[in-house]
């Protein structure tokens, strides 16, 4: 999927935390709906990334894509280690989010929520999952 459309709304927000885990767990987040369109055969694949500081503490990020969501019965595991929702187990060993969920919460010690969700984008309603992350703007 080269023609994956990223629709970006962005505050200018300043952290003050760890560079490196942050792109990394942003990168994962972006492969997983990446894969995830793959997986469906989305003919119009869209990712928008929404950040804004909230009340002068937290940094949000919403990462949403356009791949259908997952199973609600599966929510609660995505977290867990060898989870993968990938038909061909071999091409995923199921750590991305695990490793997501660890480093926002041990290293940039934030929140991270993971929910199907229902979006409008240029009129036209998309079902897919949405990935929440509540990040402190300082982390000392």
């Amino acid at each position: 999927s080269s023609n994956i459309i990223v629709k970006q709304n962005l505050e200018d927000v300043s952290l003050y935390t760890y560079e490196t885990e942050l792109i990394h767990i942003l990168i994962n987040i972006i492969n997983n709906s990446i894969d995830a369109f793959e997986n469906k055969n989305i003919s119009n694949p869209l990712i928008i990334i929404d950040v804004k500081q909230e009340a002068n503490k937290n940094c949000i990020v919403r990462i949403k894509d356009n791949a259908l969501g997952i199973d609600e019965n599966l929510l609660d595991k995505i977290f867990e280690p060898y989870f993968t929702t990938k038909d061909d187990k071999s091409s995923g060993v199921g750590l991305s989010l695990f490793i997501v969920h660890d480093l926002i919460k041990r290293h940039l010690k934030g929140i991270v929520e993971v929910t199907n969700t229902e979006f409008k984008h240029k009129n036209k309603t998309f079902n897919g999952l949405e990935v929440k992350l509540v990040l402190p703007i300082n982390i000392n």
